[in-house]
């Protein structure tokens, strides 16, 4: 039979049992803190086997507004070409 941990299996010599059931305490919280903060090994498949939607045409037109400074017209008229 595996015996319990005890608070004064962990105590110094004179150190009160209830300060140490504390300390105990206080680790075990501080690690299942970090067992949930801490991220674990994170995957993902983003794969669609290839798919793509192949246009014949393009359906439709964008309509680019005119509504930058006149420092900014040379790229807006960049990105219009």
């Amino acid at each position: 039979m595996i015996p319990l941990l005890r608070a004064h299996d962990f105590a110094y010599r004179g150190s009160d049992p209830e300060v140490c059931m504390r300390r105990i305490l206080a680790i075990l919280a501080a690690a299942t803190l970090a067992v949930l903060v801490l991220p674990g090994n994170a995957s993902a498949n983003h794969s669609w086997i290839g798919y793509h939607r192949a246009r014949t045409s393009n359906p439709f037109t964008l309509q680019l507004g005119d509504n930058v400074d006149s420092k900014w017209d040379t790229y807006l008229a960049t990105s219009s070409d």
